[in-house]
């Protein structure tokens, strides 16, 4: 079994952002979002 790949997001509100969370979440036995970087103050993940 391999490891998860830790991936780190830069502007993650916007919506290149928000899609490559969506694609983290949807691919979440391979891939883990490790930090999350944004200028804005809003709830992405509930």
């Amino acid at each position: 079994m391999s490891e998860k790949k830790r991936i780190a997001i830069l502007g993650s509100t916007g919506s290149i952002g928000t899609q490559a969370l969506e694609v983290i979440s949807a691919q979440h036995e391979n891939f883990t979002a490790g930090n999350t970087y944004s200028t804005k103050q809003c709830r992405i993940v509930d």
